[in-house]
């Protein structure tokens, strides 16, 4: 990838909050152009050449980078509050100190529900 050192030593730690979501926020466009034109290139689809779609996606990639930037920061945190003894709020423990259970009970149903809006909005 790109630039991968750099977003590696950004996001090992010590950095700000703000910016390992901005990173992720910037990173997540550099991947979806640069997958898009690789699998464009092996013959598997178009990438968009449409300015509209292509800023559309561009700007989805973004949105959708800084939401997981700040879901991997978050985990962060919560992790170094129970880890020093600090109190926790329960959604906060349920989403992020479950293990598998957490991706099963919580993040399944959440990926669950936004596909669902994806799809009634793209009909």
């Amino acid at each position: 990838m790109p630039l991968g050192s750099a977003f590696h030593d950004l996001f090992a730690g010590g950095k700000p909050v703000w910016l390992k979501i901005l990173g992720a926020a910037v990173a997540a466009p550099i991947v979806t152009v640069t997958m898009g034109r690789r699998v464009e290139r092996k013959g598997g689809g178009n990438f968009p050449t449409d300015p509209l779609t292509l800023a559309t996606l561009i700007i989805s990639a973004a949105i959708v980078g800084g939401l997981a930037g700040t879901a991997l920061s978050l985990k962060d945190i919560v992790h170094a509050r129970r880890a020093a003894g600090m109190p926790v709020s329960l959604p906060l423990r349920a989403m992020y100190c479950g293990g598998i259970l957490s991706a099963i009970f919580v993040w399944g149903p959440i990926a669950v529900v936004l596909l669902i809006i994806g799809l009634s909005m793209a009909l």
